[in-house]
């Protein structure tokens, strides 16, 4: 693989972990992706993950709908890519949102005033800031 496109995967280790994939989710996805179709032994050196690790995580990222197995014995997985992850998540959290708004009885909070917080009040966990979008 291209050394620029292998610094362009490792980019995408935060927006992963920020997304709800766990470290080794996330080492062993970019991994997967650049390898396969891969065994659960070569993604674990690629991604520099313990070996009895490497299946659990393959076996979570099947489940997120971001790798499959392809074949049996040994099992082999492809990654989906990229674009075609982050537009899952996106599409599945829109949805998640849009059947939490139906089932809200009560009004969301909305702030009326129209200047945003500065940046002391916006570092603050307990400061909480709804804005009508």
């Amino acid at each position: 693989m291209i050394e620029s496109n292998q610094t362009d995967l490792r980019e995408l280790l935060p927006d992963l972990i920020a997304l709800g994939f766990s470290e080794y989710e996330a080492r062993a996805y970019l991994a997967l992706y650049q390898l396969q179709p891969a065994t659960a032994y070569e993604v674990s050196k690629l991604a520099g993950l313990p070996k009895a690790n490497a299946y659990t995580v393959l076996d979570s990222l099947s489940k997120k709908e971001a790798a499959q197995p392809i074949s049996e014995s040994p099992v082999r997985y492809v990654a989906v890519t990229p674009d075609v992850l982050f537009e899952r998540i996106s599409s599945a959290t829109a949805r998640r949102w849009r059947r939490r708004r139906r089932r809200s009885t009560r009004p969301w909070p909305v702030q009326t005033e129209s200047r945003r917080p500065d940046s002391r009040s916006a570092a603050s966990p307990h400061n909480v800031v709804f804005y009508n979008v």
